[in-house]
């Protein structure tokens, strides 16, 4: 049985209207977390996870090498588990701006570089995504201590990264920082919403790196005892694949409605 005319443009306007809505209306997202689930430790190591449906690699320094296979900590083969939320930390250090949920998957641990024990001074390290991640997402864990500032060193960055939250951790630290210098005394005094460069002396928090990736490289210069990261991307919330979906599944209404008018 047919739709009567006024029923038919009634569902037309509305089922665009969800379209519209979807399409233009701001977007809604939450922050999914790699799930970190195999490690080497070592300088350099290697640690695999996965994200949504994709496989994320990771290959660089991992591993606090005096801990690393240390269960009573948490940290089995360079991995943290309970790091993000240790100590009664608050989930509200690693949420704001796009970043919608915190992470409580494990952390890949790290120390910066260990010349006195025969690891390199400095690891060029690398996150590969198996699919391209739009505007990928990083929460970053008790980088530096109070008076030892450590840092990570973006490269090859599409845009400037931009700081998303920050607060303190177990260790009572404050925010991570973005400068656009890596000289610690530098990024110490001149700090950003922006830049190519993650600060901090004891800090925590969350950070965006605008553009298009299959990989993230950076290096981790300065030793310290340690810290650690994990990465995201922000995936669409239900209602509004659900209204777009609706929107798409009348553009066959459409078709015919206008072949009718073109015959008429």
């Amino acid at each position: 049985m047919k739709l009567q005319h006024p029923l038919r443009i009634f569902v037309l306007v509305a089922v665009f209207g969800a379209l519209a809505l979807a399409a233009s209306g701001p977007a809604h997202a939450t922050t999914i977390w790699t799930n970190w689930n195999t490690a080497t430790a070592g300088n350099p190591g290697s640690a695999s996870g996965t994200l949504g449906g994709m496989t994320v690699t990771y290959n660089g320094q991992l591993g606090n090498w005096d801990f690393s296979n240390n269960p009573s900590l948490g940290w089995v083969g360079g991995l943290g588990s309970g790091l993000w939320n240790a100590f009664g930390t608050s989930p509200s250090t690693y949420v704001g701006g796009v970043v919608t949920d915190a992470p409580t998957y494990n952390a890949v641990v790290m120390t910066g570089p260990e010349p006195t024990l025969g690891f390199p001074a400095v690891v060029n390290e690398t996150i590969t995504f198996s699919s391209p991640v739009t505007d990928p997402v990083m929460a970053i864990w008790s980088l530096g201590a109070p008076s030892v500032p450590a840092v990570f060193i973006f490269t090859g960055l599409s845009n400037p990264l931009i700081l998303e939250s920050g607060g303190t951790d177990e260790f009572g630290g404050g925010s991570i920082e973005a400068c656009t210098d890596p000289t610690l005394t530098v990024c110490s005094a001149t700090q950003y919403s922006t830049g190519t460069v993650a600060y901090g002396e004891e800090g925590s928090g969350t950070i965006e790196l605008p553009g298009t990736y299959s990989s993230i490289s950076f290096t981790t210069p300065d030793s310290e005892f340690y810290y650690g990261f994990t990465v995201g991307e922000q995936t669409p919330e239900p209602e509004t694949l659900s209204l777009l979906g609706l929107g798409l599944l009348a553009l066959p209404l459409l078709r015919a409605s206008l072949a009718r008018r073109r015959r008429a």
